[in-house]
């Protein structure tokens, strides 16, 4: 398993490059999140993915994009609103250089850290849907 960050702060795995974390990624768990009632089934899936892999990560990468995408997260409406939930809301994650005030270091080693949570996170990520598709298979059998 080897971990790509691409730009953007794409991460992905060279062996499952269809699954991906990015901002966006974590922009829509925050907006199923919120909206819940009117989520799709695939959303809430992923939003509960996410639970799992948050509740396997070490304390220090959760916390880190707990923060970044999550506490310090602000949600507003759209310039161009439409009938889908994700459309209609945009939501905005605190930036690099703020969040690294906030926990009083440095750009640099914010940028490790956050480089080492986000792989962290998706290779949990991908064990988990390994494994889900593993119990589909052997059901379907």
């Amino acid at each position: 398993m080897t971990i790509q960050k691409r730009n953007a702060n794409r991460y992905y795995d060279d062996e499952n490059p269809l699954i991906v974390i990015s901002n966006i990624y974590f922009h829509q768990l925050y907006i199923t999140k919120q909206f819940r009632s009117v989520a799709d089934d695939f959303s809430l899936k992923n939003l509960a993915l996410f639970f799992e892999v948050m509740k396997r990560l070490d304390k220090d990468d959760k916390v880190l994009i707990y923060e970044k995408y999550f506490k310090y997260a602000t949600l507003r409406i759209s310039s161009e609103p439409n009938s889908n939930v994700y459309r209609k809301h945009t939501v905005k994650h605190v930036p690099n250089y703020e969040h690294a005030q906030l926990m009083d270091i440095s750009l640099v080693k914010y940028n490790k850290l956050l480089r080492r949570a986000m792989t962290n996170y998706l290779k949990i990520l991908i064990s988990l849907k390994d494994k889900k598709e593993d119990e589909n298979d052997k059901r379907e059998n």
